[in-house]
């Protein structure tokens, strides 16, 4: 009786009945076939990602250092000499900033106003009557 068993174990293996013979439907050839897109895509799209954010992170980095350049021109005081450097540092910094500077305040800062100083001037009276409030 084991010698039938093992013939026909035998002629089973030669017809092709084992799974690993077997022909895939389509749906495990579509599957397989979305694997493999999916794979693609991941590898491509991934590292195209990765460089357009380092590319946008790299721009902003540039742009925050072209605004410190325009600020620190704009803090000196203003004399005749540096009014063009002036100006191209106010365009500077509208170039890169989100709130651009408005036309009342870039003729002030081309002519006669630093960045940081006081528009109006106050005489040393207003200035102890204000801290002697306080």
């Amino acid at each position: 009786m084991s010698t039938a068993r093992a013939d026909g174990a035998k002629s089973r293996r030669r017809s092709g009945s084992s799974p690993m013979h077997l022909k895939p439907t389509w749906s495990e050839d579509a599957k397989n076939l979305l694997l493999g897109l999916s794979a693609l895509v991941a590898s491509v799209a991934i590292p195209l990602l990765g460089l357009y954010y380092t590319n946008q992170q790299k721009d902003r980095e540039l742009g925050k250092n072209f605004i410190e350049l325009g600020i620190n021109i704009l803090s000196e005081k203003p004399i005749p000499e540096t009014k063009p450097l002036r100006g191209w540092a106010i365009d500077l910094v509208n170039q890169y900033a989100e709130v651009k500077i408005p036309e009342p305040v870039r003729q002030a800062l081309l002519t006669d106003q630093s960045l940081f100083q006081s528009p109006v001037p106050q005489s040393e009276t207003s200035r102890k009557r204000f801290f002697d409030q306080y």
